[in-house]
């Protein structure tokens, strides 16, 4: 959130799934961190519109990848 942070997992593992949180619309930066290193990956939010981000391995680092959900 701005000037502050929000954590959507801590001490996550393969296949977590969490809930959906309220965040205002706009660009972000989400933190990952593993094994003590940190990554940083862009996330853009749009008002009123439910995403879903997906953590996975990359090449490179963690990958993040987000959808717009279907609200419903």
């Amino acid at each position: 959130t701005p000037g502050g942070s929000t954590v959507l997992a801590d001490d996550a593992s393969y296949g977590l799934i969490t809930g959906y949180g309220p965040q205002p619309a706009g660009r972000y930066d989400a933190v990952i961190t593993a094994d003590g290193r940190e990554w940083r990956r862009p996330v853009d939010l749009v008002e009123g519109a439910p995403t879903t981000l997906t953590v996975a391995d990359g090449p490179d680092g963690p990958t993040l990848t987000q959808a717009r959900d279907m609200a419903g």
